[in-house]
């Protein structure tokens, strides 16, 4: 992965091998046998010009790839009570990028939420000689008041090497009704 733009060459990787026949070592073993022919072989080297973040890029991460796609889960949000912990599951899939350049999409502070992310599932997988990274987040949020809760969107910026132009993922905000005790009522919105 490189860690600066400008252009580097990957070096040529050479092989080295001692090719032998049969009767070489007068044994049923050829590969312990020190005649033979040597042979070599080596690769090209390889320059590739790495080009620099540009500078109108406004993301948090620098997260250059083919596609990234978001899909956000949650748990039930009826019948919600003070201290009921509701899950949040992100999950990203980077397309020709590695998982570990993730990060992950975080809530802002809410008044009356205590926010927990959990530690993150981080992979990478391979498909048609193509990278994949994933990453896994899993986030709980428990009310500690009763009232209406409406959470704000969450975005992830990322740069688009195909059309060479910054792209947002847009995560809807969530709304959802925390109940009071039996002995009390909802008075008002719940500021963030």
């Amino acid at each position: 992965y490189p860690q600066k733009s400008g252009m580097i060459t990957i070096p040529a990787i050479r092989f080295e091998a001692i090719m032998t026949t049969r009767g070489n070592s007068g044994g049923s073993w050829p590969f312990f046998s020190q005649r033979g022919k040597p042979i070599y072989k080596q690769s090209n080297p390889i320059k590739i010009n790495i080009l620099p973040k540009p500078a109108h890029y406004k993301g948090k991460d620098w997260l250059p790839a083919e596609n990234i796609q978001v899909i956000t889960e949650h748990s039930d949000l009826s019948n919600i009570n003070i201290g009921d912990s509701i899950t949040i599951t992100d999950k990203i899939i980077a397309k020709g990028l590695s998982g570990s350049v993730l990060s992950d999409i975080p809530f802002e502070k809410h008044k009356g939420l205590k926010i927990y992310p959990d530690q993150a599932k981080v992979d990478n997988q391979e498909r048609q000689g193509v990278l994949y990274g994933l990453r896994e987040q899993k986030t709980a949020l428990i009310p500690t008041r009763a009232g209406h809760y409406q959470l704000p969107s969450r975005e992830l910026i990322w740069w688009n090497i195909k059309t060479d132009k910054m792209e947002k993922k847009i995560i809807p905000g969530l709304s959802f009704n925390v109940l009071p005790p039996e002995n009390e009522t909802i008075s008002a919105p719940i500021e963030t």
